[in-house]
């Protein structure tokens, strides 16, 4: 005989903080609940919409931070679970946020590597960043200027490659800000940067298409690659520029062989660097063949 026990028994939950009233700053929000079998989570409710993440353990409860919403009147509930997906509700605590005083706190932030003094290459850019209630996000900044976009994830880095700019001094500082607006800038760094020339030139190779018969409109492409950056691919058509430099990659540049005879032609591709190296694709030889439609 197989005995099956369904449980219906609803779990039993209430708010025991905070009492119903005017309520201020980050307090903790907490509950009791029983069931008889056993809860496996309480979900905090701020006028029916989580707060946090359900709390699977006993003591239940989650931190609210009252700033993070205006002044006014809000509704408290948790909503109890057990493994049977059995439910309840709390009866509601009605609390007043008020007063949360405006935050003008700045944030504290510095810059922890590059150190000062003598750099090249590419590196990480690295900032420590705090702040009373919390850090949004974090702007590097080169000589006053923005460098990159503004960091909105910890641990705030971002990556720079020296080469691209002049050797000489810089200065790095780096901008904090907080949800409120308020704003820190660092710290100056002051680095020098002594890059060796380079002098190393890309490498390219067309890609498409192979050398034999072509025909119609098709796409030449071309894949390049550089120690620093490739800035540019410039093909070429026996000797002659065809089309624009292509700035970025994927490499490519749209080619209308009818606009040419029929026979024999060179491809080849041109990359470029930011130091002005260039190197030049081995050829491609490729017969244009003109298809012709015969109407009888």
């Amino acid at each position: 005989m197989v005995t099956v026990n369904n449980d219906t028994e609803q779990p039993a939950v209430s708010i025991t903080s905070p009492a119903a009233g005017t309520i201020a700053g980050i307090l903790a929000v907490s509950a009791e609940a029983t069931d008889n079998t056993g809860v496996v989570g309480v979900q905090f409710l701020l006028n029916g919409n989580n707060v946090g993440a359900e709390d699977l353990a006993a003591p239940y409860s989650v931190s609210w931070n009252t700033t993070s919403v205006t002044d006014g009147p809000y509704t408290l509930t948790a909503r109890a679970r057990d493994a049977a997906g059995n439910i309840t509700v709390s009866s509601p605590v009605a609390v007043n946020v008020l007063n949360n005083p405006p935050d003008v706190q700045a944030p504290v932030v510095n810059i922890i590597s590059p150190l000062a003094g003598e750099i090249a290459g590419s590196i990480n850019i690295i900032a420590n960043a705090s702040d009373n209630i919390a850090v949004v996000g974090v702007q590097f900044l080169l000589n006053g200027a923005n460098l990159g976009t503004e960091d909105l994830t910890e641990s705030f880095s971002i990556p720079w490659n020296t080469t691209t700019v002049a050797n000489g001094t810089y200065t790095l500082t780096a901008k904090a800000r907080d949800a409120a607006g308020n704003i820190t800038i660092s710290p100056e760094v002051i680095v020098t940067i002594n890059n060796l020339p380079d002098t190393d030139p890309p490498t390219i190779n067309i890609t498409s298409p192979a050398a034999g018969n072509v025909s119609g409109t098709i796409s030449v492409s071309a894949s390049a690659n550089d120690n620093t950056g490739v800035v540019g691919v410039q093909f070429l058509l026996d000797g002659a520029n065809l089309g624009t430099e292509d700035l970025a990659a994927p490499y490519s540049v749209s080619w209308n062989t009818t606009s040419l005879a029929n026979g024999n032609h060179t491809l080849t591709a041109r990359a470029r660097d930011a130091a002005g190296n260039t190197a030049v694709s081995t050829d491609i030889v490729v017969v244009v063949i003109m298809i012709l439609n015969h109407q009888q």
